[in-house]
């Protein structure tokens, strides 16, 4: 035979099989997508909805996880059984009465041979600064606490009122956040028909241009009374400020005192580092061609990482951000501001390590419940 045409021919079968080769891993790579679209796609369960991989971490991210769930018929390697193991969990969920009596039955199943993965806490709950960018106090005729934070489920989430020269939430977060350590919230109360939160800057903020348009065009009768009215409440909102500011001073103080002040404050993205690092050693140790369903545990593992340092991530960088807020409040002289972001995480900067602090923040509420008063009042009269 010719040995060029011997040459065309092994060139050929060569370029042939790298062919070949290459649309095999096209393939492959599309199953994978596939296949992790299926293992993350939420459907409606009872009240939520929920993923493979929902159940996979809230059960502790572990190759003994994997295995319950395998058993249970929540594994699939094959996307099309996507449906028939939402139909399952569907089952599961009905047979234990909840989906947290389904997962309370496997952690003690999981507990027996891994203890430490109870240790670590509700795993879909991370700690979060408060913030707003307004001191906000709803109004409610109900009567305020004076030192007792309510339950989480009796908590109603303040609504930023947009306020030039103020900036947005600090952060938001699709994730459900616990607040065990950090109060995002003042003592409030809310109006239970009108369901209004006020801005106290906004509401006692005086201006004199306004007033004399409403002079000129008239209304100088309603707008002197309306400046009458609201004198009580710019004076109780000034004593409040002033304890604000006393509460900075008493931060700025003590924090210079203590040169690993802020160390405490990262230990929570400390633990999701170090959650990230035992999901990591164990996709390294696992072996995983004897795991039932191969693909779908390694995808599930490596979603699992991703996550912990996601929510290391998410946190150290609440807490460089919260603190930030707070100096740069201080630094263009509204001291005030930077008090009260301080009495929304006070407990995360202060519990445990400096007991004073207790009397400043009964100081405030007191004058967080002077100020509320003030705001019903006005509200009672039509003025707010």
């Amino acid at each position: 035979m010719d040995p060029l045409l011997i040459i065309i021919l092994t060139l050929l079968a060569i370029s042939s099989g790298g062919v070949t080769s290459a649309v095999i891993a096209t393939n492959r790579r599309r199953q994978q997508g596939d296949l992790r679209g299926a293992l993350l796609e939420k459907r409606a369960h009872t009240t939520k909805a929920l993923s493979v991989f929902d159940v996979f971490w809230d059960l502790g991210v572990s190759d003994f996880a994997l295995e319950i769930m395998a058993h249970q018929g929540l594994l699939f390697d094959d996307p099309g059984q996507f449906k028939a193991a939402h139909f399952q969990l569907e089952d599961l969920i009905e047979a234990h009465g909840s989906y947290g009596d389904f997962l309370e039955d496997n952690l003690e199943s999981i507990q027996e041979f891994y203890r430490e993965h109870r240790e670590t806490g509700h795993r879909r709950k991370i700690a979060t600064f408060g913030s707003h960018g307004q001191k906000l106090l709803p109004i409610n005729p109900a009567k305020l606490p004076s030192s007792t934070v309510q339950p989480p489920e009796q908590q109603t989430a303040l609504v930023p009122v947009d306020t030039v020269g103020r900036d947005a939430t600090l952060v938001s977060n699709e994730r459900t956040l616990f607040l065990d350590t950090v109060e995002p919230n003042l003592p409030t109360l809310r109006d239970s028909s009108a369901q209004v939160d006020i801005d106290v800057d906004a509401a006692t903020r005086h201006n004199p241009q306004e007033m004399l348009k409403n002079i000129f065009d008239g209304r100088f009768r309603d707008t002197v009374q309306k400046w009458w009215s609201f004198r009580h409440l710019r004076a109780t909102k000034s004593r409040l400020d002033d304890e604000l500011e006393k509460f900075y001073d008493f931060y700025a103080l003590d924090a210079s005192k203590r040169p690993g002040f802020f160390d405490m404050l990262y230990d929570i993205p400390k633990r999701w580092d170090l959650e990230a690092e035992r999901i990591a050693r164990l996709r390294q140790k696992t072996a995983w061609e004897d795991m039932r369903f191969p693909e779908a545990s390694q995808i599930l593992m490596a979603q699992a990482e991703g996550v912990a340092r996601e929510l290391m991530l998410h946190s150290r960088a609440n807490v460089d951000q919260t603190i930030e807020r707070i100096h740069a409040a201080a630094r263009r002289g509204d001291r005030a501001m930077a008090g009260y972001l301080l009495y929304m995480n006070r407990h995360a900067f202060f519990a445990g390590r400096a007991p004073e602090y207790g009397d400043y923040v009964q100081r405030i509420e007191r004058q967080i419940y002077d100020v509320q008063q003030e705001l019903r009042k006005l509200s009672r009269a039509g003025e707010l």
